[in-house]
């Protein structure tokens, strides 16, 4: 006997029946009509369960069921055909029914993924609404109750508690002196760095070959200090071998030296204990692009070039039209080197002259990000804050 016929009718992931008909057809056992019958019998029984159950654990062993029900009948359907049943027929049966069961399980993680993704943003959009009103002083307590009582009837805040709101909503329109809905107050007058799911991934979870992961070897941090402390931190990025571009305001203040740091591998040291490579800024004056009085984004220059093993990312001021996809690479909160890459409303909102308002999550420390557009791959725009539309990012210069 073979080992791999030893193999197969040691592993107990084949179904017993399986392994005893290929132990007949290996051994030369003999009479095989009688159990035939019972296994028949016993797989029907399966079949049966596998029809009822419906959660993932009963459909995965409905579906190794079944298989074993196809090969069993395949190989007990004549006596004839049960002599010309090879076990490699059997391997190759096996190993298609694992292949479609891989495929099955991807399938619905993918979906189930998709649709807490939607259920999330959804719910974001519909707190949104409520928010607003409740932030908006020009309006009576009445007049806001009214709003929120037609949004509950027409149904736009089917994930909130509607009762609730139509209860609230209703005794406030009937005691429109008395305060039931509660005036907030507004928080901010921009839309935070993350607006509803989260659309950053950590570089490090992304595949080596995967655009993002490349070209995050050219982005890094930028540390600026005072008496060898850090007082503050921005992303910046290669834009040749010996300079840098950043958020002007991040330059625009009282420092007494700057730090460069790239990791060769595309990961950082706090998420992926990876080593990094730090480059001293030159005190060279820093070069303003874009400088409309209140932003533009800068380039610093490197007191020594960085090595052969990072290259500068490319530029192009003419793509990135209105509604085009863009991705944007940074390091959030001065130690995650995060990527927003093909986020359904990572997507140009508008330009302004030379300003670009985007939708793209950001967040603390993103300022003087790049900002790429995914059909070329090239950088489009310098990101620098946040405003009542969105991200704002400078276009760059050729």
């Amino acid at each position: 006997m073979n080992p791999d016929d030893i193999g197969i009718l040691s592993n107990t992931e084949i179904p017993e029946s399986i392994r005893a008909k290929i132990a007949e057809q290996i051994v030369g056992a003999g009479d095989r009509k009688a159990q035939r019958a019972l296994e028949a019998e016993r797989l029907a029984s399966e079949r049966t369960k596998f029809l009822w159950n419906t959660p993932v654990v009963a459909a995965i062993a409905g579906l190794l069921t079944l298989t074993a029900t196809f090969v069993f009948e395949r190989l007990t359907a004549k006596d004839e055909t049960v002599n010309t049943i090879t076990v490699e027929q059997v391997r190759a049966e096996l190993k298609q029914s694992e292949a479609r069961l891989k495929q099955e399980l991807e399938l619905a993680a993918s979906e189930n993924l998709a649709k807490l993704e939607a259920e999330a943003r959804e719910r974001e959009f519909q707190y949104e609404i409520v928010r607003s009103e409740l932030t908006n002083s020009e309006k009576s307590n009445a007049e806001r109750a009214a709003v929120l009582l037609f949004l509950v009837r027409a149904g736009v805040l089917g994930t909130l508690n509607e009762d609730e709101l139509r209860e609230m909503a209703e005794q406030q329109i009937e005691r429109p002196d008395v305060t039931i809905i509660p005036q907030l107050t507004p928080s901010q007058q921009y839309l935070g760095g993350i607006v509803g799911f989260d659309d950053s991934s950590l570089v490090s979870g992304i595949k080596v070959d995967h655009p993002a992961r490349q070209l995050a070897r050219s982005v890094g941090r930028l540390i600026i200090m005072n008496a060898n402390q850090a007082v503050s931190m921005c992303t910046a990025f290669l834009v040749s071998q010996d300079q840098i571009a950043t958020a002007r305001h991040c330059v625009d203040r009282e420092y007494q030296r700057m730090r460069f740091e790239l990791f060769p591998d595309g990961l950082d040291t706090a998420a992926s204990g990876g080593e990094f490579e730090f480059y001293e800024v030159s005190n060279t004056p820093p070069k303003i692009y874009r400088d409309d009085g209140s932003g533009g984004y800068a380039t610093l220059t490197l007191e020594q070039p960085v090595g052969d093993a990072f290259q500068p990312l490319s530029t192009d001021p003419s793509t990135g039209a209105r509604g085009a996809r863009l991705g944007v690479i940074y390091f959030r909160g001065g130690s995650e080197l995060r990527a927003v890459w093909d986020a359904p409303d990572c997507r140009v909102l508008k330009w302004e002259n030379d300003l670009l308002y985007h939708l793209c999550d950001t967040g603390a420390g993103t300022s003087g990000s790049p900002v790429f557009d995914l059909e070329t791959n090239a950088v489009v725009a310098v990101h620098t804050r946040r405003s009542e539309f969105g991200g704002v990012a400078y276009r760059v210069v050729d």
